[in-house]
């Protein structure tokens, strides 16, 4: 499994235990190195970084200029209009392929791509905010594998979704600052970060890319795929926890389900209770209480304890799987009233007590995403609660921020008005909904467990 950054926390874990037949943990694997990448119609590989886009990767190979130096940015508007591929090779040995289920994950493309593993097709992508798994343990061989994804052109392909639409671009978006503005505008018909189209403060550099990690995962019986921390009620005196663990099994399993949790050393079991899964995705949900729980509260307001949640699926002595996630523990409620004269009050309620709202509006740190670091993010949120913020709002017009992101924001008390990805504009075609629904719920689930 992928781990978050550990931060500061309280000592809270339980343990999900649940008797399988599985000996080991999954293995994961970064698929990280060896990428190489070239223009389609031209036979000169280049190397790549991974994650990265095209634009970075050219930037990297002296093709072309620094993109933010006086005209530059006119100059290179033929980079979209093209479709570029990416390829590596994966080595496989025996032991990874003698495991039950191996999967590929690709946690970012941007955006339309097609994939194929030695070959064969695996996956065609449309959504830049989405992630992307394939099944690939029927394809795989010992040795040598050769992954390739290849990019369709953005531009291109938001012409073909326009054409395919008939729907003008609504009012406002078509902003006469975009360099080349003479090529149509076709933002509003990709799933794809609208910042990169050109806006009032940045550049038009409509790119394509690995943008984030790829992984290999290898696993036996089952694995844990999320746990949801739910906040069901919370007084000074206790807190009342819904932990929903999501499973992933390879097949119907019968099993017995324990569960533990410790909070400054002390430890709480619950009865342990029989659990069948069934082959796919099982929820399984447990119930417990956190007595005199520490709050946490906004910057200036109070402590911002953080509690780490661990869960782990063992079969006797043998772990299988292990997930870990942190949360903070408070209620918020958006207050809105009548006001004297007329309309309504419109301000949050954090543990009961009125928030005034000090922040940002918060946009990309970079137009490449993949050039964003751990240290910048670490100074820009530790420069913004140092002078006294306490909320950004996450614009629409760039992207799902990093785990390190919300990470950070929970450690320096910052609340997040999270936009989903639509800027000033907001397509409500029926082809849309169902890459917009798979959007929103893998976003969501993985942003609602911070405070």
């Amino acid at each position: 499994m992928i781990f978050r950054k550990i931060l500061p926390t309280l000592g809270l874990s339980f343990i999900l235990t649940i008797q399988l037949f599985a000996q080991t943990l999954p293995s994961v694997k970064e698929i990280n190195e060896g990428w190489k990448f070239h223009k389609i119609g031209t036979n000169e590989w280049l190397n790549a970084t991974v994650p990265g886009c095209v634009h970075t990767d050219l930037i990297a190979n002296k093709i072309i200029p620094d993109p933010f130096y006086r005209d530059n940015e006119s100059k290179l508007q033929w980079i979209d209009k093209y479709s570029w591929e990416y390829k590596t090779t994966i080595t496989i040995d025996k032991t990874t392929l003698n495991r039950q289920n191996i999967e590929l994950c690709f946690k970012g493309l941007d955006t339309y791509s097609e994939i194929y593993l030695n070959d064969q097709h695996i996956l065609t992508t449309d959504n830049m905010f989405c992630e992307w798994n394939a099944d690939v343990k029927k394809i795989l061989t010992e040795g040598s594998n050769t992954l390739r994804i290849l990019f369709h052109s953005p531009i291109v392909m938001g012409i073909l979704s326009r054409d395919k639409f008939n729907i003008d671009a609504p009012v406002g978006y078509n902003l006469e600052f975009v360099a080349n503005s003479d090529w149509p505008t076709v933002g509003p018909y990709i799933r794809k970060a609208a910042y990169m189209f050109g806006w009032d403060w940045g550049p038009k550099l409509t790119t394509s890319g690995i943008w984030r990690p790829v992984f290999l995962k290898a696993w036996d019986d089952a694995r844990i795929t999320d746990i949801q921390i739910v906040q069901d009620s919370i007084t000074s005196r206790k807190a009342s926890i819904s932990s929903v663990v999501t499973i992933k099994a390879a097949s119907d399993i019968n099993g017995v389900l324990n569960l533990s949790y410790a909070l400054n050393g002390k430890s709480i079991a619950v009865n342990p209770r029989p659990v069948k899964l069934q082959k796919g995705s099982n929820e399984v949900k447990i119930d417990f209480a956190i007595y005199n729980p520490a709050l946490w509260w906004p910057n200036g307001l109070g402590e911002h304890p953080l509690y780490e949640f661990t869960g782990s699926l063992t079969a006797g002595k043998n772990e299988i799987d292990i997930f870990r996630t942190h949360s903070g523990l408070r209620t918020i409620k958006l207050v809105q009233k009548p006001e004297k004269d007329g309309g309504k009050s419109f301000y949050f309620e954090v543990n009961g007590i009125p928030v005034f709202a000090k922040g940002s509006n918060y946009i990309p740190s970079d137009i490449f995403p993949s050039r964003v670091s751990d240290n910048h993010y670490e100074e820009l949120i530790t420069a913004a609660a140092e002078a006294n913020m306490n909320m950004f709002r996450v614009w629409g017009g760039g992207i799902y921020e990093n785990d390190i992101f919300y990470d950070l924001c929970d450690k320096n008390r910052i609340m997040i008005w999270q936009d989903f990805a639509f800027a000033s504009h907001s397509p409500d075609y029926p082809e849309f909904q169902e890459s917009i629904l798979r959007e929103f719920k893998e976003n969501i689930g993985r942003l609602r467990n911070h405070p």
